[in-house]
């Protein structure tokens, strides 16, 4: 992610589901929401652009083994150490350093949320007035941090993984492992997010809409028109 001088007025940082390295366009369950925001900044005036912060390379280098990048982001999600959510931290404060004059949403969905959440703890106090996040679905083994500037979604408490029922998430990871089985079988390519369907795990946009408008109102429509960044 470039650390440069910005050209409009908002970025949204994107931190998707899984591992983090899927395309954008392929994340069903988080794109609808990153356009919705972007499409309201533009009815509000304020030019945004969309950048995806990669936790796992798309294409691991030769040097490196895919399952050690795997591993590490699994211990991380944990909580068993916060390399990843440190850097990042560093990169945001490096971006809102160099510009002042902008805002920046983190947005993501699952193991994102988890990483943003992470992420939100390492943020400095100097930039804390520049970045806000919106956090979706967080896994139930994340101690969540509570801060002003996090805007956190679990379908009203009733999303199994952020509950942690884990009756619901064993079945349906077994139904989900045995639908990838059975396409691979098949000779049909498929995510992993596509066959594992946890139910009240998504996040329509009639649901959660007004919400994250009031709090974009909140904490950045409002500071735009009133220029106090």
């Amino acid at each position: 992610m470039d650390t440069g001088r910005i050209k409009v007025n908002v970025v949204i940082v994107a931190n998707l589901g899984g591992w983090g390295n899927v395309a954008l366009e392929k994340s069903d369950d988080i794109l609808p929401t990153i356009q919705a925001v972007q499409a309201y900044f533009e009815t509000c005036g304020l030019s945004s652009k969309v950048v995806i912060y990669r936790r796992a390379p798309a294409k691991p280098p030769a040097t490196t083994p895919k399952s050690d990048v795997e591993w590490r982001i699994l211990t991380e999600m944990f909580g068993f150490h916060h390399t990843g959510s440190r850097q990042f931290a560093k990169k945001m404060e490096s971006l809102a350093t160099n510009n002042p004059e902008v805002q920046f949403i983190l947005i993501g969905i699952s193991n994102g949320a988890t990483f943003i959440d992470q992420t939100m703890q390492f943020i400095s106090p100097a930039i804390a007035n520049q970045v806000i996040a919106i956090e979706v679905g967080v896994p139930f083994w994340r101690g969540i941090y509570n801060s002003e500037n996090i805007l956190r979604f679990d379908n009203e408490g009733a999303d199994p993984l952020t509950r942690g029922e884990m009756d619901i998430l064993v079945a349906t990871l077994v139904k989900g492992a045995f639908n990838l089985f059975r396409k691979f079988l098949a000779g049909r390519s498929a995510r992993w997010n596509q066959v594992w369907q946890i139910p009240e795990h998504g996040y329509s946009l009639e649901r959660i809409g007004p919400t994250v408008r009031a709090f974009l109102n909140r904490h950045l429509i409002q500071q735009n028109q009133s220029g106090n960044y």
